[in-house]
């Protein structure tokens, strides 16, 4: 009877693992100001934009990256996004600032004080976890980026 109920736990176990190496339910909203030429960009652009690869738009403004403290939205966003890790990520921003490559994004606490940030600074792109600080906020200046799969 214990061995019939072996294959049924090592299937509970595997989808748990499944879920819980997931995003954990956390979608990843890309936003900029909404002086930005593009609406619409692909993963290889967001990868390049964050890695410091793609540093101006279509309309040669310079870009200015920003980003919340959280911790577990800043390690969603790289696996999803980069297809790093975050300590690969902050490595790769602290070789690129070391060798005058590149300034790191901009960090903020809240997600309200990254959209105030991108809602005021022309370039600028970020990436949130809920459109209800968007609405909260009622910002005007800021824009969602659709992203191309």
């Amino acid at each position: 009877m214990i061995y019939a109920r072996i294959p049924l736990l090592i299937v509970m176990m595997i989808l748990l693992t499944t879920e819980l190496s997931s995003n954990m339910g956390i979608d990843i909203i890309i936003i900029s100001n909404k002086n930005i030429p593009e609406t619409l960009l692909n993963k290889e652009d967001i990868k390049d934009i964050y890695l410091g690869k793609k540093i101006s738009w279509s309309n040669n403004e310079s870009i200015y990256l920003g980003e919340i403290e959280d911790v577990e939205l800043r390690q969603i966003f790289t696996r999803e996004y980069l297809d790093k890790t975050f300590t690969q990520y902050i490595n790769h921003w602290r070789q690129l600032v070391f060798t005058g490559k590149g300034n790191p994004p901009y960090s903020f606490k809240t997600e309200a004080d990254l959209i105030q940030w991108i809602s005021k600074t022309n370039g600028a792109i970020g990436y949130i976890s809920s459109m209800r600080s968007l609405y909260e906020l009622k910002v005007t200046n800021v824009k969602i980026i659709f992203i191309e799969e």
